[in-house]
C-alpha cells in the first residue's frame, strides 16, 4: 500500500461528474431560451395562415374558396382601389396580415404559361384577364433572400380567370 491517495479513482469520479454536468447544461439551456426566439415552426404556421386567408376569402369569396376574384386579385397586386374586396391597399403586404416588423413576406401567383415546365409570374391586363406580357405582375412584397436564412413557403392551387394557378406565399 502506498501513501498516495486514490488519485485515479478521484480523477475518474471528478471527470464523470464534470461530463454529466456539461451534458445537462448543454441539453437544458437551449430549451430555456427558446420561447424568446423566433422559430421556423412559428413561421410555418404564419405563412400557412396567410396562404389560407388569401385563397379562402381575401382574394375571393368565402362561399367559393380557392376561386379568386379577378378584380380583387388585380387590386391586391396592383395597389388599386379594392372596391368591395376584403382588404385595404396602400400599406405594405406585411401590415395587411398583421405580421411583426421582423417578418418579411412575398406573395406571388405563378403558372406555366408557355408549356416549358417552368412557372412564370402571372400577369393581368387590368380588366380581369390573364395576359402573356405587359400586364400587372401578380407579385407583392420584397424578393426573398437567395443566399442566407430559411424561407418558409406555402402553396395553394387556385382558380383564376379560367386557369389553374399557384398561389405561393414566402416568408423569412
Amino acid at each position: 500500500m502506498t501513501e498516495r491517495a486514490q488519485t485515479s479513482m478521484d480523477f475518474l469520479v471528478g471527470m464523470s461528474m464534470f461530463l454529466i454536468i456539461v451534458i445537462f447544461v448543454l441539453s437544458f439551456v437551449p430549451g430555456l431560451i427558446e420561447p424568446f426566439n423566433d422559430s421556423v415552426q412559428e413561421d410555418t404556421v404564419t405563412v400557412d395562415r396567410v396562404a389560407t386567408q388569401l385563397s379562402k376569402g381575401m382574394l375571393g369569396s368565402t362561399d367559393e374558396p380557392f376561386i379568386l376574384d379577378a378584380q380583387c386579385t388585380e387590386a391586391f397586386f396592383g395597389d388599386t382601389d379594392p372596391g368591395d374586396c376584403n382588404f385595404d391597399t396602400g400599406t405594405p403586404v406585411e401590415d395587411r396580415f398583421g405580421l411583426s416588423s421582423t417578418q418579411q413576406l412575398n406573395v406571388t401567383i405563378e403558372r406555366d404559361t408557355d408549356g416549358d415546365g417552368d412557372r412564370e409570374i402571372v400577369q393581368m391586363d387590368g380588366a380581369g384577364n390573364i395576359v402573356d406580357s405587359g400586364g400587372i405582375l401578380l407579385r407583392e412584397g420584397r424578393n426573398p433572400p437567395t443566399s442566407t436564412g430559411s424561407v418558409v413557403v406555402a402553396r395553394r392551387v387556385v382558380y383564376l380567370d379560367g386557369h389553374d394557378v399557384s398561389l405561393i406565399v414566402r416568408m423569412w
